[in-house]
């Protein structure tokens, strides 16, 4: 084995994130049973860089001695959509406020007055983006890249806390965007399993079923649980909220409270 992890070391080889079965060869005896994991997938980084989502799944061995492997090398994974978050720090640029009214102004196609305000919007979420790109480097996404840095440190020293391994850890960035890839990889869920005990590897399908799944568990009714009727519940409950004030809660808000609670709100 000394020998073997030389070999991989000089040729710049590791495993691959790995899913299924543990042990890989088995020597079929119940009386004295053996396992061991003897097949492996190995790869270098170059070909890491290239399919960054790889990993291997070792199947059971069925009718054979060893576990089957089939590497996956999909890395058509669809781009989360995230939402947009105004930051109060692009006021502070110099073209704040002739940006946004450039953008607010730009013409627009003919619709309803909620369809031009959305069009609106759409402009301006554009012009902010801009600005935080250009005029602050995108900073909120520094901020979350140098959080996961510090985590990623922080985890390693507890495994291995040498000064000279944190001092090497920390200034090697490309060393740090690797590990970033690897533990993208590891927490990646790669399949399940379905109620016919059947492996579901398609991203879609299993986004499908883990909604199906939490659908079927809070979604149903329990027929041996009955609410209290409305008698039932005035019996227990004698407390009765006032009309007056009941009408106040159930009515439409008016202009003037939409605009005080607009402009009450903290400027960032």
């Amino acid at each position: 084995m000394e020998e073997f992890q030389e070999c991989l070391a000089l040729s710049d080889l590791e495993d691959i994130e790995t899913r299924g079965t543990l042990f890989t060869w088995g020597n079929g005896q119940l009386e004295d049973p053996i396992l061991r994991k003897l097949n492996r997938v190995l790869g270098n980084q170059s070909w890491r860089d290239t399919f960054s989502d790889v990993y291997a799944f070792f199947d059971a061995p069925g009718d054979s001695d060893h576990s089957s492997c089939v590497v996956d090398l999909n890395v058509n994974l669809r781009s989360r959509k995230c939402s947009f978050k105004y930051f109060s720090f692009l006021a502070m640029h110099p073209k704040f406020l002739e940006t946004i009214k450039s953008s607010w102004d730009e013409d627009i196609p003919v619709g309803s007055k909620l369809f031009s305000l959305g069009q609106k919007l759409s402009h301006v979420k554009k012009a902010c983006r801009k600005l935080n790109k250009e005029g602050f480097g995108n900073i909120q996404q520094r901020a979350r890249d140098a959080l996961s840095k510090l985590q990623d440190i922080q985890s390693r020293l507890l495994l291995n806390p040498q000064t000279a391994y944190s001092a090497k850890r920390d200034a090697n960035t490309t060393f740090y965007h690797k590990t970033c890839i690897a533990h993208e990889a590891r927490n990646a869920i790669r399949y399940l399993m379905d109620n016919e005990d059947q492996r579901i590897d398609q991203k879609e399908a299993v986004k499908n079923l883990a909604v199906e799944y939490f659908q079927s568990l809070l979604g149903q009714e329990n027929s041996e649980v009955q609410p209290f009727t409305v008698e039932e519940l005035k019996a227990i409950i004698p407390y009765r909220f006032p009309q007056e004030w009941t009408d106040d809660f159930i009515a439409p808000p008016s202009d003037e409270e939409v605009t005080g609670i607009i402009f009450a709100m903290p400027k960032s």
